[in-house]
Parts: C-alpha cells; structure tokens; sequence
C-alpha cells in the first residue's frame, strides 16, 4: 500500500470507527509516512518518529489524553517514546475491512431525516383535522343560530324555488 493509498483509505473509512480527535491523529500519523524520494514504495514496517508536542497538536488534546487515545488506535504500534518523541508504525490493514464512512453518513441522515418526516406528517394532518372540525362547529353554530340560512332548507322555501324558477324560465 502507498502513501496515497493509505491516506484515502483513512479518508474513507475510518470516520467509521473513530472520533474527530482520534481520526484527525491518524489522518496526521499516515501523512507522517510521506517519504519524497520514496513516493510510490509500499509503507508496511516503515517507522516515523514524531514529537508528543506535534501529535498533541494533531489531535487536540494534552499529553495524558493523547496516550490514551492512542491506546485506542488499533492501527497504531508504539515502538519506543524517549525524550519526548514517539516513534510508531502504522499497521492499516484492519481499515480495509470497515464500512465507508459516507454509507454510514447517508444512512444515519436518511434515518433521521424519515423520523421528522414522519412526525411532520402526523402533525400536519392533526392540524387539518383541527381546522376542518373548527369550521364545521362555526357552520352548525351559524345555522342553528339563524345567522346563516340551512341549505337544506332553501329548496323548500316557496319564494326561492319561484325566483330559481323565473330565472331558469328567462334563460
């Protein structure tokens, strides 16, 4: 495996698995295997030495936390740590094997995005129902008040039927 290839590798799937803090770290520690006049030969067993400053920089973190964070690396094998340096080598293969980080994005978005959707539509149905039952009260009100006529009644009452009569037979 290359240095690109390493570096797209942990670009790619290893958000999966790790924390920004954690993730940032080994994006750095894989750029620390860029070798100039090396550009395109395999980085297995290759050692990089860092200092605990630099690397507590990376990942945002002090220099307790970051020993602990890479414990939690599992890509990570320390080699020594003297005078505040570390020396690493980084093992990726256990990357290949993970989900894209992208995959994981899109289904947790699409998951959440369908549970507010969902609830959207339950809110807004209940909304309409309120407002259709709101008007049918004010029109039964209205009616049994007298302020508007009962369309029911309008067919029966003689004066309307003989005006809807004339007006029909004017036509």
């Amino acid at each position: 495996m290359t240095h690109q290839e390493a570096k797209k590798l942990v670009k790619e799937r290893a958000g999966s698995k790790y924390a920004d803090g954690a993730l940032r770290l080994l994006e750095h520690m894989v750029s620390g295997l860029y070798r100039k006049n090396k550009e395109n030969e395999p980085i297995e067993n290759v050692r990089v030495t860092r200092e605990v400053q630099r690397l507590c920089l990376w990942s945002g973190v002090q220099k307790r936390q970051l020993f602990t964070v890479l414990k939690s690396l599992e890509e990570v094998e320390i080699v020594s740590r003297k005078n505040g340096k570390i020396t690493y080598v980084l093992h990726l293969e256990p990357i290949t094997e993970l989900p894209k980080t992208a995959s994981l994005v899109k289904d947790r978005i699409y998951r959440t995005n369908a549970g507010r959707a969902n609830t959207a539509r339950a809110k807004r149905a209940e909304l309409r129902n309120q407002k259709v039952n709101t008007l049918a009260t004010c029109i039964a009100v209205a009616v049994a008040s007298g302020m508007v006529p009962n369309p029911w009644q309008l067919k029966a009452d003689p004066q309307i039927v003989m005006e809807q009569e004339l007006t029909a037979a004017a036509q």
